[in-house]
């Protein structure tokens, strides 16, 4: 009979980085063929590494992390419009965060976030996982 076991997965930058790379190597090494998971769970980016796995798990695919993997890399800053702009983003905050510049909080519906995003995203297609 196999051990039980859950997973937590933890979140937030390159913490999820870690995780995503974690659960790929334990699932490459067939980690579920040697323990019983009874439970994937995480918080922030780890809730969605864990999710994708579950899911995958669920559904018996033969590549637990591939869906996991596929998800952030359609969600990885590509194209050099969207690398700029997650550049200006990251760069922005870490002037704010250093009382460099004034910070200002914006509602996703302001004008001004929307025409925002509206630059970010010209010309860009939508992406979408399948979820069988």
């Amino acid at each position: 009979m196999k051990a039980k076991i859950a997973i937590a997965c933890q979140g937030g930058g390159s913490q999820t980085a870690f995780t995503a790379g974690a659960l790929k190597a334990l699932f490459d090494n067939k980690v579920q063929d040697y323990f019983n998971i009874v439970s994937l769970s995480g918080t922030s980016g780890g809730a969605i590494c864990a999710f994708f796995t579950w899911y995958a798990l669920k559904k018996g695919d033969s590549v637990v992390w591939k869906r996991m993997i596929d998800f952030w890399e359609d969600n990885s800053a590509r194209t050099p419009q969207e690398q700029l702009f997650n550049d200006s983003a990251i760069k922005t905050l870490e002037l704010a965060s250093k009382g460099l510049i004034p910070q200002y909080n914006l509602s996703p519906s302001s004008p001004i976030t929307k025409t925002l995003f509206s630059i970010a995203t010209y010309g860009l297609r939508s992406r979408f996982t399948n979820f069988d």
